[in-house]
């Protein structure tokens, strides 16, 4: 199925759930990861038939060019944070790619996202942070908004709310 057919309007992100009252149960659970939460406009990337198109979280258009997504797969669909400080745009998931929802789990998500996106540019894959317990601080002390936390079997929730992506804002 192509991107075009499974979304006739521009894709819902997935909504992260605020939740820095659950922090200190967080950090001690394994089955979490950890990513910076950086401050810039969410976005949608779809590569589809009409090209390479950017969109905001309500489905507006973003953006006619979009940076660094030269050799995107067609059929493709990114979520992302377009940054304000350095113009880069840094993915965090793949909702579909190649035409194919991709239902499997985040840590799988993330490893398909690597195979595509370099990890220099303009567009780079998120990094994860491995301090667990100093992960809100460190996240701040290096200029970013806060941490998001993700449950590392978590599938990608379109459009919803979902505890599976908890964010913590300093």
């Amino acid at each position: 199925m192509k991107t075009h057919e499974l979304w006739l309007t521009p894709p819902k992100p997935a909504v992260v759930w605020a939740g820095c009252d659950y922090y200190k149960r967080l950090v001690r659970l394994h089955n979490w990861r950890i990513e910076p939460k950086i401050d810039g406009w969410r976005c949608i990337i779809v590569h589809g038939d009409s090209g390479i198109q950017c969109f905001t979280r309500q489905g507006k258009p973003l953006a006619a060019n979009v940076p660094g997504t030269v050799e995107l797969p067609p059929d493709t669909v990114l979520d992302c944070e377009w940054t304000r400080k350095d113009g880069n745009i840094y993915v965090f998931d793949v909702p579909i790619l190649r035409g194919i929802r991709m239902s499997v789990q985040y840590l799988d998500r993330r490893a398909r996202l690597k195979e595509f996106i370099p990890s220099m540019g303009v567009m780079r894959v998120i990094e994860q942070i491995q301090g667990r317990h100093s992960a809100l601080k460190d996240a701040l002390d290096r200029g970013y908004e806060g941490i998001v936390f993700k449950e590392e079997r978590s599938m990608y929730p379109t459009g919803k709310t979902t505890k599976d992506w908890i964010k913590c804002k300093g």
